[in-house]
């Protein structure tokens, strides 16, 4: 019969439309944690939520964790933010991880975090309904993505 086959290759069409239009439009992540190139460190960066209104203001959590422990040396590391279509503040985050060659230190911490603010565009000066906060740190480039909204989410 010519009348089912057609109601197949419609039922075909149609579920792979809605797969590609889901696969298209899917939501950015809350959180997204990338390691260095040699290994020794992971950065992540999530939020309560990937969308933030036009001209509102999102917390935005940095960690920055040692993936081989203890450090021998102390190291001072420094993160600088690049954020699009708005601001962030800090621009940048300084950890101090204290190393195990440290006579005087008593706590070697293998993790450290800190909070950073991220405040969107107007509606009318954003070039698009998404930003950005590009996390740079040694070899290491990652991109938290927020969606920017006009009314309530």
């Amino acid at each position: 019969m010519i009348i089912p086959h057609f109601f197949k290759k419609l039922f075909f069409t149609t579920t792979t439309c809605v797969a590609v239009l889901f696969v298209a439009c899917s939501e950015s992540d809350e959180n997204i944690t990338r390691s260095t190139a040699d290994g020794q460190f992971s950065l992540t960066m999530e939020a309560k939520q990937n969308w933030v209104r036009y001209g509102d203001s999102l917390p935005v959590f940095v960690r920055l964790t040692s993936l081989n422990g203890e450090l021998s040396d102390t190291q001072e590391l420094d993160i600088e933010f690049l954020p699009t279509n708005g601001s962030v503040s800090p621009s940048n985050l300084s950890f101090t991880f204290t190393g195990t060659s440290d006579s005087t230190a008593t706590v070697f911490e293998t993790e450290q975090a800190a909070w950073i603010e991220f405040e969107s565009e107007s509606a009318n000066r954003a070039s698009s309904a998404q930003a950005e906060i590009h996390a740079l740190f040694q070899d290491l480039q990652t991109t938290f993505k927020i969606r920017l909204v006009g009314g309530t989410e």
